[in-house]
């Protein structure tokens, strides 16, 4: 089962470590990124930082579709980490289906801008949610599980 698709720039981190996992009770994180599935030191590194019962794995935005009814019928629950909204978004064109994505880190960085609720995000990022929410994908703002939940209504 996919328990949390979430976008987050930090991907593996302590938030994600001592926040989502224990919340979830996952025992699976999917990293899906088209730069980390190339970048072995990199998983090397998530794996470190991740208590050993939990499995990490890594596949580019292409091949996330070919698994995803894999997932969502798996007893084990899944953590799904996109870099970006535009990961996301391709992995979606790719045939995804997620039915709520959970924004949590969006930092600033160069061509993002302050957004919303202290995310910050480029025109192009945006305008990729925006395209997500139309299917009718449906998305919260929350960086742990006892934060506050923002649902995100489009109107911004």
């Amino acid at each position: 089962m996919i328990s949390l698709v979430r976008v987050d720039d930090r991907l593996v981190h302590a938030q994600v470590v001592v926040g989502w996992i224990e919340f979830l009770r996952c025992r699976r994180i999917l990293v899906v990124d088209d730069q980390i599935v190339r970048d072995a030191d990199r998983i090397d590194l998530f794996r470190m930082v991740i208590p050993d019962e939990v499995r990490v794995d890594a596949c580019d935005t292409r091949s996330c579709a070919g698994r995803w009814a894999d997932l969502v019928r798996s007893d084990e629950p899944h953590l799904m980490l996109f870099a970006d909204p535009l990961s996301l978004q391709s992995a979606v064109d790719g045939g995804i289906q997620p039915r709520e994505v959970n924004l949590g880190g969006m930092h600033e960085m160069s061509g993002r801008h302050a957004w919303i609720h202290g995310l910050f995000a480029s025109d192009t990022e945006i305008a990729a949610i925006r395209r997500m929410m139309d299917i009718g994908i449906e998305f919260e703002i929350r960086s742990v599980p006892t934060s506050r939940r923002k649902d995100l209504d489009g109107d911004w």
